[in-house]
């Protein structure tokens, strides 16, 4: 298995998983996230007012910063350096109800979307450039 992690200083915000299923097979990615449930920390003082009022937790979201492509490409490059042929994955549909554009941004990063039944598929040839 390959992890891929990105940090903003200490503060880990996206990380990705894959399988080595061989050469020729390639990759698959399991699992890409990007964090959207880190607290912002606040001094003692303000998190007491804000408890005080029941104001709602803030959190960072690191979405749509890139992190995401950042990781994936470098998934695509990792594969293409260390001899594998193809990145394969799937969109979970829990995935896809959450993120509605998730096969469109996989398309725009160079992967081939297939649709069959219910599930979404995507590949990439890592012979094309990344």
């Amino acid at each position: 298995m390959w992890t891929f992690s990105i940090s903003a200083g200490e503060l880990p915000v996206g990380y990705a998983y894959c399988w080595l299923l061989g050469k020729t097979e390639g990759i698959r990615i399991n699992d890409i996230c990007i964090r959207d449930d880190i607290p912002v920390i606040r001094s003692p003082l303000l998190t007491f007012i804000r408890s005080l009022f029941h104001l709602p937790v803030q959190y960072h979201d690191f979405r749509r910063r890139g992190i995401g492509t950042a990781l994936l490409r470098a998934i695509v490059a990792t594969a293409k350096a260390n001899g594998y042929r193809r990145v394969l994955g799937e969109v979970k549909s829990h995935d896809r109800q959450r993120f509605v554009g998730l096969p469109d941004w996989y398309f725009r990063n160079g992967f081939q979307v297939m649709r069959e039944g219910g599930r979404i598929l995507i590949a990439c040839e890592t012979s094309l450039p990344v």
